[in-house]
């Protein structure tokens, strides 16, 4: 970068080599002044170019998890394993956990049974006596 005091220091002709060396366009008839400005225009174009941005670069989930174990001769080897999701029982294959679930089922249906029917012999006893 020139400043204008150190272009106005030079002759015509080390202006027009760094005219050639900067890429600016310059007439044939341009005197020093013209010359002078058109170096400090041009320099302050390139200078107000930003640099180039790098484009950003999608990161790829992972899909399985590399577990690390020590087995063998050779030192590491690696296990692949599948992330599996919550095993809940009615989505289980398994028939113990399906048959477990129906009999814990069953056994709060008969508690409600059981309290439904101790909650109205109560309210017709009370009935009964004329207690509201």
């Amino acid at each position: 970068m020139y400043s204008k005091e150190e272009l106005q220091a030079k002759s015509v002709v080390q202006l027009k080599d760094i005219v050639k060396e900067i890429g600016a366009k310059i007439k044939s008839g341009d005197n020093k002044e013209t010359i002078i400005y058109t170096i400090l225009d041009k320099q302050a174009e390139t200078s107000a170019q930003p640099a180039a941005k790098r484009k950003r670069t999608r990161i790829a989930a992972k899909k399985e998890d590399r577990v690390y174990s020590v087995n063998g001769i050779e030192g590491e080897n690696f296990d692949v394993q599948k992330p599996q999701g919550l095993q809940v029982p009615w989505q289980c294959p398994s028939t113990e956990r399906h048959s477990l679930l129906v009999i814990l089922l069953c056994y709060t249906y008969i508690i409600y049974c059981i309290l439904m029917i101790f909650f109205l012999k109560c309210r017709v006893s009370e009935w009964k006596h004329g207690i509201d």
